[in-house]
């Protein structure tokens, strides 16, 4: 309430006049330390000190009672501090007093949410989404509020609309969309959206919630046993022989191609729980070219996991055997060691540290001067934007390249080489998600004949949308650009795939 000066009735006797005055001047005064009174309350209110805030609040509703302003802030603050009831009954006295403070609709609202009153929250709610300011937390209750009630569609809809609006929210809306998938049995979207929520914020209240649903989940409905596969076509402006993410950069073509890819696996876990997972796999890769077909690739890959976690910390080693044919002939075994460290600040960023050990045995004559040892320690720091299904990383990773034989000829495969890497995922409405990266490599080649040198300048760019359960589309672009002081060695690369993935 605020003093205002004005005019007198005319025809008032002067002794009304002068009790009159007295009056307003009480008013006046009771205004003026009222509004004193919640103003410091304001300050304790913003630095979390929510009791000695409503001590401050209570003194200024006593000094005017009147004061809508002073009682919206003693109503907010009851609520934060858990008195519902109190919170309740403030709000709806300034909704009657001063309809057009739009914020008292959203605190009404979340109050009788908590309050598990969620048929009344709703028409408040309703009506607070249609202000701007206040769409994306009016949005995120309302569709707890369905939630509860079991308007699980329209619940859906409002969830995703809060992250949309305001991507700070997104852990809350993931969160209330696995707890939606939960109450409806469907165990793996409900691991899946658990999963992420515990990933974005492993050490808040919400990422702990989370992890006790995973739990539940998994005892109750996951399943240790999962399937997948991924069927595309791609177009390669330069075909190559190159079984993995390194490049065996032999046998380039300078031709351009088509080609069909699949892959197909399944997955198996004897042990899952919230302190340790054991998994081991297997996997199948395909590639059938249009017409370059003496460069048919084949992989058979079996693996094995295990992962501990401790506190914010989470550790691993992953073992793995592969077997390559060569357009059905034998080409290639590898076996790899991978121990690995991921550190969560909180739920700001996160570390990786990893340390791969590669064998690789060529089992074709032409190329088994190759066989030998690959070394690659690697550090990542990624940066949470949000949530961590949006972040930034970045990351360096150095490998050595040390072939059995110690020829000359075997020599000019081995190499030291360095890579800094950077790269940005983002997740949009509508279970849209997209990424981007690049990656400098500088190779050492061990030759002293020709002091090979080559720098590397990769590309990746993807774009995928979750279609229905539990189908994807992506569309993937990959870039290489390998620059030598050894002509032979000079080559550029684009591939651009379009693929449907399905995971059961």
């Amino acid at each position: 309430m605020r003093c205002r000066s004005g005019g007198t009735a005319r025809g008032l006797l002067a002794s009304s006049l002068l009790i009159l005055s007295l009056v307003v001047g009480d008013v006046c005064e009771a205004s003026q330390e009222s509004e004193m009174l919640y103003s410091k309350g304001l300050l304790e209110f913003h630095a979390d000190r929510f009791e000695p805030a409503l001590a401050l609040f209570q003194q200024a509703v006593q000094a005017d009672p009147a004061d809508v302003y002073a009682l919206y802030y003693r109503g907010v603050t009851r609520g934060r501090l858990g008195d519902l009831d109190g919170a309740i009954a403030d709000l709806r006295v300034v909704v009657e007093r001063k309809p057009e403070l739009k914020e008292v609709l959203l605190e009404l609202g979340v109050a009788l949410v908590d309050a598990g009153r969620e048929t009344e929250a709703i028409p408040w709610l309703e009506q607070a989404q249609r202000v701007p300011e206040l769409e994306a937390k009016a949005s995120l209750f309302l569709g707890v509020a369905q939630l509860r009630v079991g308007q699980e569609s329209a619940a859906e809809v409002k969830l995703e609309r809060a992250a949309s609006a305001d991507p700070s929210l997104g852990a809350a809306s993931l969160y209330y969309r696995g707890v939606s998938a939960y109450q409806a049995g469907r165990w793996e979207e409900a691991e899946r959206r658990f999963g992420r929520v515990r990933a974005m914020s492993p050490s808040s209240q919400l990422g702990r919630e989370a992890a006790e649903f995973l739990a539940v989940v998994e005892a109750r409905g996951g399943r240790a046993f999962r399937l997948f596969a991924d069927v595309g076509l791609q177009y390669d402006s330069n075909v190559t022989i190159g079984p993995d993410d390194d490049s065996l950069k032999t046998g380039i073509s300078e031709e351009d191609d088509g080609l069909g890819v699949l892959s197909a696996g399944a997955t198996y876990a004897p042990l899952r729980t919230q302190q340790a997972l054991v998994n081991v796999g297997y996997e199948f890769f395909q590639s059938l070219y249009f017409h370059l077909t003496e460069f048919n690739l084949q992989n058979h890959r079996a693996n094995a996991e295990v992962v501990g976690a401790v506190g914010n910390a989470r550790l691993g080693l992953l073992g793995r055997y592969d077997y390559y044919s060569l357009d059905v002939k034998n080409f290639l075994q590898e076996a790899t060691a991978n121990p690995w460290f991921t550190l969560f600040h909180g739920a700001i960023a996160r570390l990786d540290l990893w340390y791969r050990m590669r064998y690789r045995d060529f089992l074709d004559s032409d190329y088994e001067l190759r066989s030998g040892f690959n070394h690659s320690p690697g550090i990542r720091h990624a940066f949470n934007l949000g949530d961590w299904s949006r972040f930034i990383a970045f990351g360096y990773r150095y490998d050595h390249e040390a072939p059995d034989e110690s020829n000359d000829t075997a020599r000019a495969f081995g190499y030291d080489g360095h890579e800094v890497s950077a790269g940005l995922a983002w997740s949009f409405p509508a279970d849209v998600w997209g990424d981007v990266g690049y990656a400098y490599r500088r190779e050492r080649y061990f030759a002293e004949s020709d002091g090979r040198r080559d720098n590397e300048h990769r590309i990746l760019a993807g774009l995928g949308k979750q279609l229905i359960e539990p189908l994807a589309i992506r569309l993937d672009y990959l870039g290489t650009i390998n620059d030598s002081n050894q002509s032979v060695f000079q080559y550029n690369r684009h591939i651009v795939s379009v693929s449907l993935e399905a995971r059961y």
